[in-house]
């Protein structure tokens, strides 16, 4: 399933929600507020690990920015990888993982790594909250200091994998959504690089209910 770098369509929001409940994840993932109900939530869950399979080599190493209390970090850990699920908050599971649940500031956090020692960072949704001091020059400055911090930590060839939710117009716009146009300019002044070319077709665009939003995917990488 080709869903990287591009608007999540109604297409692509059946066929996740499918892949959901052929794969058993609300059953072996509980979620106690059921937020597996959520269409937005499934988007961006099923959406990572999709894209991590599709990218995975054995001995990756993994950290998931503001996981929160979402299940992908432990999905990810469950397939043999060593992965760190960093959030400002702590959470507790009904499931045991093997991932490693840090409770502290996601950019603080990936700053204290070394240069060129992570293979794949995620985010599914939690960036477009971090630092909304934004002005008309720099919406949202929390996308700014993540690529620049994961840029600097992330392995040459490595990965990151970002689900977010989005502007679904064409004007730039500031606060803590925006259009996805201004996400791949922040991240490629930045120094990272798109896995492929971005569509930004928005015809047949999921959209949340009664907000006016989509989900995009993106999968940056650096030279």
């Amino acid at each position: 399933m080709n869903i990287e770098n591009r608007l999540i369509t109604k297409e692509d929001e059946h066929l996740l929600i499918k892949y959901r409940d052929n794969n058993g994840l609300v059953e072996k993932y509980v979620h106690p507020a059921g937020t597996w109900k959520n269409h937005d939530a499934v988007i961006k869950w099923v959406g990572s690990e999709i894209i991590f399979d599709k990218i995975k080599k054995e001995g990756m190493r993994v950290v998931d920015l503001g996981a929160g209390d979402g299940p992908v970090c432990h999905m990810i850990a469950d397939k043999g990888f060593d992965v760190v699920g960093v959030d400002v908050k702590s959470w507790s599971f009904p499931y045991q993982s093997l991932a490693v649940m840090v409770t502290k500031d996601a950019i603080e956090f990936v700053r204290e790594y070394e240069d060129n020692s992570v293979d794949v960072f995620m985010d599914g949704c939690a960036v477009t909250h971090f630092n909304n001091d934004s002005d008309e020059n720099t919406p949202n400055k929390g996308w700014r200091s993540i690529f620049e911090a994961v840029k600097r930590v992330m392995k040459p060839g490595g990965y990151f994998i970002c689900f977010s939710d989005i502007q679904v117009g064409t004007e730039t716009c500031v606060g803590e959504f925006i259009i996805p146009e201004d996400i791949v300019r922040m991240a490629e002044e930045s120094g990272l690089i798109l896995t492929s070319e971005y569509n930004y077709n928005r015809n047949e665009i999921f959209q949340h209910s009664h907000q006016g939003l989509g989900v995009a995917s993106f999968v940056f990488t650096k030279l």
